[in-house]
């Protein structure tokens, strides 16, 4: 009965020992799989952060794109008419406010709303016709400053002028 008594107490001994083994080892395991866990939803994060950054460059340089075409714009009727540059240069950006305050500073975000306003106003001042399309004839001589065209021209030099500072305070690095 004695040997009965101790072979049990050394099967539960052994018994015990290797679910102690087994739990030593379910626990490196879970330690394992958290750090893994952990990992993963880190590079989740940084890819989402690295998207989200991608995205607001692209709206960037977008952005200082439509500014420069604005810009060539405006510089050609500085000279002569181009009607379907006019025509084909759009009068706004398209961002929200707050898309424009991810991808700029204030500073810069305030200069591309007043370069793009300004670019409005001329087309509507100088190039919209009273039916709302595009204008392709002015009256005048281009050095008669007083004549539709000449007008046409200075307004278009000094809008030139005003993109052109707009863009450097719109390209200063750091956002």
């Amino acid at each position: 009965m004695q040997t009965i008594l101790i072979l049990l107490c050394l099967i539960t001994i052994l018994h015990t020992g290797m679910l102690v083994f087994l739990l030593i080892r379910q626990h490196k395991h879970i330690h394992i799989s958290k750090q893994m866990y952990d990992l993963l939803l880190s590079s989740t994060k940084e890819a989402k952060v690295k998207q989200r950054e991608e995205l607001i460059e692209e709206q960037r340089t977008h952005l200082l794109l439509l500014c420069y075409r604005i810009r060539e714009t405006v510089a050609k009727q500085t000279t002569s008419l181009h009607p379907l540059q006019i025509e084909r240069t759009p009068l706004r950006h398209g961002l929200t406010e707050q898309e424009l305050a991810k991808c700029f500073n204030s500073e810069q975000a305030q200069a591309v709303t007043i370069l793009f306003k300004n670019y409005r106003e001329y087309v509507e001042t100088y190039w919209t016709g009273k039916d709302q399309s595009i204008k392709t004839i002015f009256k005048g001589n281009p050095a008669d400053r007083t004549s539709e065209l000449g007008t046409l021209h200075a307004a278009s030099t000094q809008l030139l002028h005003q993109i052109d500072q707009l863009l450097i305070t719109i390209q200063r690095t750091g956002k």
